[in-house]
């Protein structure tokens, strides 16, 4: 047989209950600044982070990208081989022109797509020496042209 706990004190038996009411106590508050906090990150706007350059740099500290608004006028994008040198840049130009360059590992232009502001089309590949060598487009009169150019950059064949 199992004889009966001891009988404890009353005092002891108000302690402890005191003790645990202060614990669901602050568990009751820890839940209720839960809930206001997931509330408020509902109906908060989300931050909005503001700069004029973002650079994103590799563990040596080399930038390969970059986005800024070249002189506050030009939405660019920069993106870098693992020199640093830009190998690709988009941008928008004060006109409204859209524009993608390809650069070669000497950080040439090589190739470049735009769209001017008026929605006419330009494709242009270069030559090492920077000169355009053939030049695809379509006018604004919906007339396709193609130039090709020789070492010189004279023309030599112009389509139509």
């Amino acid at each position: 047989m199992t004889s009966p706990p001891p009988a404890r004190d009353p005092g002891e038996a108000i302690a402890a209950l005191e003790r645990q009411v202060e614990r669901l106590g602050a568990l009751a508050a820890f839940l209720a600044i839960a809930v206001v906090l997931l509330f408020a990150q509902r109906v908060l706007p989300t931050p909005v982070l503001v700069a004029e350059q973002f650079l994103v740099r590799n563990p040596n500290g080399v930038v390969r990208a970059e986005l800024s608004s070249h002189g506050g006028r030009e939405p660019v994008l920069r993106l870098n081989d693992a020199a640093g040198k830009e190998r690709i840049l988009l941008g928008v130009r004060p006109d409204g022109t859209t524009e993608i360059r390809l650069a070669d590992s000497l950080n040439r232009h090589r190739a470049a797509l735009a769209l001017w502001s008026d929605g006419s089309p330009n494709l242009v590949m270069m030559a090492d020496d920077g000169r355009s060598r053939i030049r695809m487009s379509v006018g604004s009169n919906a007339v396709g042209s193609l130039l090709l150019a020789d070492s010189l950059g004279r023309d030599l064949r112009v389509a139509p």
